[in-house]
């Protein structure tokens, strides 16, 4: 959104003194998708800073001319020349004539469309747009001069003789640059909102479809942006507030099934899960991990699932290994070496005993000394007793480890064998066998008896455990798979649902507030577009006392109203003082006048690139007043515009020349083979020499005030001319017209109005004089005597006068 109108908002937000959470919510949508997720988000939207509106018009362009070739009426190419500036063109032709084929030519060059041939329901008239009498193809090509850019430019639209009448090509080339495409003019958005042409047909239906009406006048209003702001808030509160009725559906049903499952998992979800309101989401994630599980009922599933007993495998092995160290143990059992080890075990102990007690009677048999000198000795003895006992202490190690192997097997049985009845399993043979198990030999000396007896006892109960223990984990895998094959969907019913109501519960403003925002959204753009219309419902009130003479219709106002599909557009009227229904009212020709009241003020906006309108047959179903109310609109709107109007009608020219308005009048004229000749009829210049002519011949009028008007009448001719000239001079080199129309109106006498026209400068008005000799004496001697105007009663031939003024104001180095 651009800084001026966010800056509106904003001023109107503090005015209104709003919630600030109503006021974060519209800023947000005014700066966007991103910036209005991130504020539902809970970061805040930072605060505009107030920037003034500019009010800076565009360059404007004034068409030079219009080229159509093998389009609707006309077939070989033919030109109709514009003078580029403010000023009102009328080009007259009967029906039939092709000029209607200038109007909509110009106006498919620039649209790719035209009024009549999108509305036709006549396929016959929507397929004869290409003319009939020319098979090289189809062209329309515009000359304009824009202001500040010097030349001309180009816009040029063209058709092979076998293309779509939507497929034609259309390119563009700047004064001085390369062709490219339409778009390069920067005018798409403009040809829109501003849109300078008006077809009759348009006239009629300007008001059939009060949506489109409403639409074409919204986009001048430059408020297009508030209206994407208040759809996207009304987007998100519509997505929230349908995610948040999903939640709560979709936990209503969640509930219900959770009800229905008999699982402890599912019976703590249930306690969690609120169909309407916040449920505690960081407690319902807990207890889908199990977090927060009062019962061991799943728990004890799976530890029976994985109920840890030796395998028939290992305790085969550790038989193996117990039997083989008995045997080893047997096979030491008395020998020299085992003596001698069991010796070595004695000494030790009496060195540990001398360790402790220090020298002494030896405790044994009370005689013998444990000093120092029975230290050395012994120690000497052991070594050399360790060295006869090492087979014999390998075997009775093997034997310790083979031993602790063994004992190591037999553990006591979990609790969980115990509680299988909690989750309705048998324990009890388990239970049986294991304490079999568990009746293992009793502890005694390390022998090949002990070995033997714990081999045997492997051997025995191993089998018998292993199997009542893998029966029992078999039930509980199998219990725990049907549970969990009947909460898993479940579980991940949950997951995403908790995902879904995560983000309906990380929304930071209530739909409360949200539609608080839309709802405030909607009223200011109400307003503020009002408030933009309001000028131009002005200008078209003011339009509409021009046009309805005789009409007792009075137009009170207009205003958008509505949104979305009842958008419209309120035009309150009143009949001789009673309020009524404008359209239900009106004749055919007042609907006219009030179109073109709206048409015009939009059309002319400062903001619109185009100082050119083109208007066609707004004539018809008008009444004489009405027309000349037609003409004095139209003269008044081309004192700022280049304004062009195509009518079949003469009353349009007739009250123009009686009313004295100035305007260049133009025929257009259509012979065989839909060959189209373009002719001036009139123009300012011509009418005032056509009344001096008239002057000279009226012998009801006195001499000398002949003698003293038809001079002026001259000098009227050759100062319409010389305007002419200055102006497209001056816009073709990329002067603002502005400007033009400046330097004009400082050009108070003929001779600065020449200097400016003809030598470019109102300071040199001694040159022109010269400059006009050049072209022949009698110019100079016209000139002159145009020149003293007034001031005094001309002596010469009026006739001849006139004829030289008008051979003058053709010379190409005076005319335009």
């Amino acid at each position: 959104m651009d800084e001026a109108l966010l800056s509106t908002v904003f001023e109107r937000i503090e005015s209104d003194r709003i919630a600030d959470a109503v006021g974060d919510l519209v800023l947000a949508a005014c700066l966007g998708d991103d910036s209005l997720a991130a504020a539902l988000g809970g970061q805040a939207t930072p605060r505009p800073e107030v920037v003034a509106a500019e009010s800076a018009e565009p360059a404007g362009a004034f068409l030079t001319s219009i080229v159509v070739e093998g389009f609707r009426g006309i077939g070989a190419p033919a030109t109709l020349t514009l003078r580029p500036g403010a000023g009102l063109t009328v080009v007259v032709g009967r029906n039939g004539s092709g000029k209607s084929s200038f109007a909509e030519g110009v106006e498919v060059l620039f649209t790719g469309s035209a009024d009549r041939l999108a509305s036709s329901q006549s396929q016959v008239f929507r397929d004869g747009w290409r003319n009939l009498h020319t098979s090289s193809g189809t062209k329309v090509r515009a000359e304009l001069v824009v202001e500040g850019v010097g030349g001309t430019t180009g816009v040029e639209r063209v058709w092979a003789p076998d293309t779509p009448f939507d497929k034609g090509v259309c390119t563009a080339q700047l004064a001085g640059g390369k062709k490219g495409s339409l778009e390069q003019l920067g005018w798409g958005t403009a040809l829109v909102e501003y849109r300078p042409f008006l077809a009759h047909g348009e006239l009629g239906a300007m008001f059939a479809k009060p949506s489109d009406l409403h639409d074409r006048l919204s986009e001048v209003l430059g408020l297009d942006e508030l209206s994407v702001a208040q759809k996207r808030l009304a987007d998100h509160r519509k997505r929230h507030e349908d995610a948040a009725s999903a939640v709560n559906k979709s936990a209503a049903a969640l509930l219900a099934d959770l009800t229905l499952l008999d699982d402890d998992r599912a019976t703590a979800c249930a306690a969690i899960v609120k169909p309407k309101g916040a449920t505690d989401l960081a407690a319902l994630r807990a207890a889908l991990v199990g977090e927060s599980l009062a019962s061991t009922t799943g728990p004890l599933l799976d530890q029976l699932a994985r109920l840890d007993v030796v395998g028939l495998d290992a305790a085969a092995a550790t038989v193996a290994d117990v039997r083989a160290a008995s045997l080893g143990l047997r096979e030491v059992h008395g020998t020299d070496g085992d003596r001698a080890r069991r010796t070595a075990a004695l000494l030790r102990a009496a060195l540990d005993h001398h360790d402790r007690e220090h020298d002494g009677p030896c405790p044994v048999c009370g005689v013998g000394m444990l000093d120092d000198a029975w230290r050395g000795a012994t120690e000497t003895l052991v070594r050399e007793l360790d060295e006869s006992a090492s087979a014999a202490e390998a075997a009775t190690r093997v034997a310790t480890e083979a031993l602790g192997q063994a004992q190591a097997v037999v553990k006591p049985m979990p609790s969980c064998v115990g509680a299988a009845a909690q989750v309705g399993l048998d324990g009890r043979v388990v239970a049986a066998a294991w304490a079999q198990w568990s009746l293992s030999p009793a502890p005694s000396s390390l022998s090949p008896e002990l070995l033997d007896a714990w081999a045997a006892h492997l051997e025995d109960h191993a089998p018998a455990l292993a199997d009542a223990a893998e029966a029992l984990r078999a039930q509980a895998l199998a219990q725990r798979n049907d549970r969990d094959a009947r909460w898993l969907p479940l579980a991940a019913r949950l997951q995403t649902w908790s995902a879904d109501a995560q983000r309906v519960q990380a929304v930071a403003f209530s739909p409360k507030d949200i539609k608080a925002a839309e709802g405030w959204l909607k009223d200011a753009i109400g307003d503020l577009r009002n408030q933009r219309l309001a000028p131009i419902a002005r200008r078209a009130q003011e339009i509409w006392d021009q046009l309805r003479h005789e009409s007792d219709i009075t137009l009170e106002g207009i205003e958008l109203t509505g949104s979305s599909t009842r958008r419209a557009v309120d035009i309150r009227v009143t009949i001789e003082g009673v309020s009524g229904a404008a359209l239900g009212v009106m004749s055919q020709g007042e609907v006219n006048a009030l179109a073109l009241s709206v048409f015009l003020p939009r059309a002319t906006l400062p903001a619109s690139p185009f100082r050119f309108l083109v208007i066609d047959d707004p004539v018809q179903a008008m009444d004489p007043a009405k027309v000349d109310g037609l003409a004095t609109v139209l003269a008044e709107v081309a004192r700022t515009r280049q304004v062009i109007v195509f009518t079949h009608d003469d009353r349009l020219t007739a009250s123009i020349r009686r009313m004295r308005i100035a305007a260049r009048v133009v025929s257009v004229r259509r012979s065989t083979g839909s060959a189209v000749e373009v002719v001036d009829v009139d123009t300012p210049a011509l009418q005032s020499l056509s009344d001096a002519y008239a002057l000279t011949k009226d012998d009801n009028v006195p001499a000398d005030v002949k003698a003293r008007v038809v001079p002026v009448l001259c000098r009227g001719a050759l100062e319409a001319t010389l305007a002419d000239r200055y102006r497209a001079l001056q816009l073709a080199s990329g002067v603002k017209h502005e400007q033009v129309e400046g330097a004009l109106t400082h050009a108070e006498t003929l001779t600065k109005l020449a200097a400016l026209a003809l030598v470019g400068d109102v300071s040199r008005g001694g040159e022109v004089l010269p400059k006009i000799k050049r072209l022949g004496n009698r110019y100079a001697d016209a000139y002159q005597a145009m020149n003293k105007g007034a001031h005094g009663a001309y002596t010469g031939d009026l006739g001849l006068l006139v004829r030289d003024t008008g051979d003058l104001i053709k010379q190409k180095d005076v005319c335009a």
